[in-house]
């Protein structure tokens, strides 16, 4: 997900929850290759109820940078 592709996924997170979400409240949680604007938090938060998480897998899985987990495990 990218910040720029922000509309598309409002749209698609209004059809989710429209249809299921709202009832269950499972967390949203977007990885982006930059962090993400405060545009982008903004509004997808206020798309639901629901808790949303933010990260880069980087820093929120702990990857060095051009390292594969094969790497990581020799």
């Amino acid at each position: 997900m990218r910040n720029e592709e922000l509309q598309g996924m409002l749209q698609a997170m209004g059809d989710l929850e429209r249809t299921w979400n709202h009832k269950f409240n499972y967390p949203w949680t977007f990885f982006n290759d930059v962090p993400f604007s405060a545009e982008f938090k903004k509004k997808t938060q206020a798309m639901t109820k629901a808790e949303c998480r933010y990260g880069t897998p980087e820093k929120t899985l702990g990857f060095a940078e051009g390292r594969t987990n094969r790497q990581r495990l020799t």
